[in-house]
């Protein structure tokens, strides 16, 4: 899965964003990203409205395998829902919005298992 997050300096969701993508990339095989500075690169905001489709108001804009998805709380939902960002995530099964963390010292089959609700 590759990720592109377009922000700008100065912007408290891209860091944000920016944040969770690294947490991301350090726990996941399966997960890169790109960071483009929509300042640095030159990119104004029609380009960026070009790119999306749509009128933008805000940054970050972010795109999964080329999908835009939104901005950062739309990226935030997207990963709870998608990966558990834990650096035991083996550990961990998703089920629906909740995850189920396999206790280490019980038989998985043997009650083993405890509903943990990701908070916000």
């Amino acid at each position: 899965m590759f990720v592109v997050i377009f922000g700008r300096p100065g912007c408290p969701f891209c860091v944000r964003a920016k944040e969770l993508a690294d947490k991301l990339k350090e726990e996941r095989d399966d997960f890169n990203y790109r960071y483009v500075d929509i300042h640095a690169e030159g990119i104004s905001k029609a380009d960026l409205e070009k790119t999306v489709g749509k009128p933008v108001e805000t940054v970050p804009q972010i795109f999964i395998d080329q999908e835009h998805i939104g901005g950062c709380t739309d990226f935030e939902a997207y990963a709870k829902e998608t990966w558990v960002c834990s650096s035991n995530h083996h550990d961990y099964l998703q089920y629906g919005n909740n995850f189920i963390k396999r206790l280490r010292h019980q038989p998985f089959f043997i009650s083993a298992i405890r509903k943990i609700r990701m908070s916000k």
